[in-house]
């Protein structure tokens, strides 16, 4: 998987931020100082710079605010809010806001520290430190040691030493020894820290931890533990989950049901089924007196393999219809390019679909111990046949069945493609 198509989310987030957040902020900024009229009573001092300490009104238009601003409509600093609290019923503006800020619709400060809450977004350039809540977005510029809180999203460009909550998603970029939190996903260009999301994770480059149901990431070195783990480039890292890809890495650790690695120099992995560049895979079409007819698939490896399979009818259960479902993990010797002998261990479940009695119970599994012998007369076609025993019980009380077994059936390879460097 290309890095460039793991990014796709993060870039196109981060550069509409750099695009047009900063645009914003400048442009909000020149228009609000030129257009806003003050409608508001006012206490403050006298000069060309005047300092407001309280401001009451529809909408309050002030140079420096050093106390409390209580406008319906909304407030407009043009310096700088210093250690006050601004209370607009739709918007607040301010080139430098230190302090406490509550907004029925947007925020708009060049610079930001203290407490900023709104109903539809923050958009700072620079975000220092303090807390950033709003229902939709939290846009900053740089953040430094700040905690940002979004119902929806959260977007920063450089974020250092902070924690970036949010109902939906966070998006940054350059976060170094963070934690984001997020009830759907997290998206960073690279991390650090910790990242913990409901839904999914996508880095552009982990050197930490992921904690999600889905973590992606371009590069990384940390440990992904999720449902579903997906890791282009990385280098000694560890996946934990249902489900682990990784298309170039060294060294790394894979432990899942489903393990599949591409261009891995050093790929170790635990799991059901491990597929790595050299994997070979096999389909094997059966019949034999454990059932009448299994197609299974078979990853092999370099002297071990894992089978996956489907079958139907369970012989030992005369009324129809059973399905069966056989997973099986062993080893084989290949004695010359035709010849080849093979020792597996199979478990077997067994779903009766008729009705239930004590002979014919509604599900079952079995142990299959096996030993095979595969001809091949040309390269994509052959031949199999094995021997071995079967422990059939009922998962409830009442049915057991044992037997030697004997199968036999066809073996195809598919046409494998050449790689292109």
């Amino acid at each position: 998987m290309k890095k460039a198509t793991l990014l796709f989310l993060l870039l196109a987030c981060c550069s509409l931020h750099t695009a047009t957040a900063t645009n914003f902020v400048e442009n909000s900024l020149k228009k609000s100082n030129k257009q806003a009229k003050n409608w508001a009573l006012q206490i403050s001092s006298k000069g060309k710079k005047p300092t407001t300490y309280l401001s009451v009104g529809l909408v309050g238009k002030m140079n420096r605010l050093h106390g409390v601003s209580l406008n319906l409509g909304g407030a407009v600093t043009e310096d700088k809010c210093n250690a006050g609290i601004q209370i607009g019923g739709l918007f607040n503006v301010s080139q430098t806001f230190s302090g406490i800020g509550l907004a029925g619709i947007v925020q708009v400060y060049e610079t930001g520290r203290g407490v900023m809450l709104s109903g539809l977004a923050n958009v700072t350039s620079t975000f220092e430190y303090g807390l950033q809540t709003s229902i939709i977005a939290n846009i900053n510029g740089d953040v430094r040691g700040a905690i940002s809180a979004a119902a929806l999203l959260n977007v920063s460009e450089t974020n250092k030493n902070s924690i970036l909550l949010a109902g939906l998603a966070n998006v940054t970029q350059g976060q170094t020894g963070g934690i984001m939190v997020a009830g759907l996903g997290n998206i960073t260009g690279e991390n650090k820290g910790l990242q913990i999301a409901g839904l999914a994770n996508i880095n552009g480059g982990n050197s930490g931890m992921n904690v999600g149901i889905i973590n992606v990431a371009a590069k990384n070195t940390g440990w992904q533990l999720g449902a579903l783990n997906i890791s282009a480039e990385g280098e000694k890292g560890i996946q934990t989950g249902l489900l682990n890809i990784a298309t170039d890495g060294e060294q790394s650790l894979q432990i899942g049901l489903l393990n599949i690695s591409a261009l891995q120099r050093k790929a170790y992995q635990i799991g059901l089924v491990n597929v790595k560049p050299h994997t070979q895979l096999e389909y094997h079409f059966t019949a034999s007196n454990a059932e009448f007819l299994n197609a299974a698939m078979r990853f092999k490896n370099k002297h071990t393999y894992t089978t996956l399979g489907l079958g139907t009818h369970h012989w030992g259960i005369d009324e129809p219809f059973t399905l069966t479902a056989t997973f099986r993990a062993g080893g084989y010797y290949q004695f010359t390019p035709q010849w080849e002998a093979y020792a597996d261990l199979g478990i077997k479940h067994v779903a009766h679909l008729g009705t239930r009695t004590a002979e014919h119970p509604r599900s079952l599994y079995a142990f299959q111990p096996r030993i095979g012998i595969l001809y091949m007369p040309s390269p994509r076609f052959g031949f199999t046949i094995a021997g071995g025993y079967q422990w059939a019980k009922s998962y409830s009380k009442g049915y057991t069945d044992h037997k030697p077994t004997i199968e036999a059936g066809i073996v195809f390879k598919p046409w494998k493609k050449k790689r292109v460097e």
